[in-house]
């Protein structure tokens, strides 16, 4: 993916920007799907072993909680959500 570098692991490491827009590219009409849109075609951004899709998939347990605070936090406007850290 483009913009994105591999950590320490050589797994490329995305920033919440980036998934962010990966979601918002969809057009999807609310945040829960997607989330779930984000969520089942992730580890296919990449050619990922299965032990990097285990890992993938529990951070991104904790990134959609996060961005779901953060998300009700700015009322559901991107412009505050993307500004508020």
């Amino acid at each position: 993916m483009e913009g994105s570098e591999a950590g320490p692991s050589n797994v490329k490491v995305l920033t919440r920007r980036e998934l962010f827009g990966i979601m918002q590219y969809q057009n999807l009409p609310n945040m829960g799907e997607k989330l779930d849109f984000l969520e089942n075609n992730l580890p296919g951004y990449d050619d990922y072993n299965e032990a990097e899709i285990k890992e993938i998939r529990h951070n991104f347990s904790y990134y959609m909680s996060e961005l779901k605070r953060r998300w009700n936090a700015a009322h559901s406007i991107e412009e505050k959500f993307i500004k508020k850290k």
